[in-house]
């Protein structure tokens, strides 16, 4: 009988960012546009579902949706630049907005991001750290950005919750 040793499954959220409360914060810059659309939140340790709007059975079930976005987050793995998708609430939206309104160039702009919480009561802080120097903007524009509609994402067993 053998039994070949099996691929350990990665922890990182496969193609979305998987943050951790109390875990160290990570580093990236965000590229390309958000996508904006509202979700359910179905209880812990479930996923989340994307709202599909008029006639949306969970509507009726859980109620109101709450608003979301995604963002590709462009960050260091092994010294190479990845894309991972970074999804967000309405007050992580806001705070990114007001970096933009301030001045910011986001897509240039290194954020630092950190998560407290589980759950309805997760916060995530994101703090701005500097901006990127060229040798660096010319590595993350080689990097492929992911898909951000859900759409055109497939579940897999690598995907992880967001939060």
């Amino acid at each position: 009988m053998n039994f070949p040793e099996m691929k350990k499954r990665e922890t990182t959220g496969g193609k979305f960012l998987k943050l951790v409360s109390k875990a160290p914060p990570v580093k990236g810059v965000i590229q390309g546009d958000p996508y904006l659309f509202e979700s359910h939140y179905l209880g812990q340790g479930q996923r989340s579902q994307e709202c599909t709007g008029e006639g949306c059975l969970n509507c009726g079930k859980v109620g109101r949706p709450s608003e979301k976005f995604r963002v590709n987050f462009l960050m260091t793995e092994n010294g190479v630049y990845v894309s991972k998708i970074f999804e967000g609430n309405y007050k992580s939206y806001n705070d990114l907005r007001a970096m933009l309104d301030a001045g910011l160039d986001l897509s240039a702009t290194v954020l630092q991001l950190s998560k407290s919480g589980e759950g309805k009561q997760t916060v995530v802080s994101i703090i701005p750290l500097g901006q990127l120097n060229e040798k660096q903007l010319e590595q993350i524009r080689q990097v492929s950005l992911h898909p951000l509609n859900s759409t055109t994402r497939t579940t897999t067993p690598d995907d992880s919750v967001p939060f």
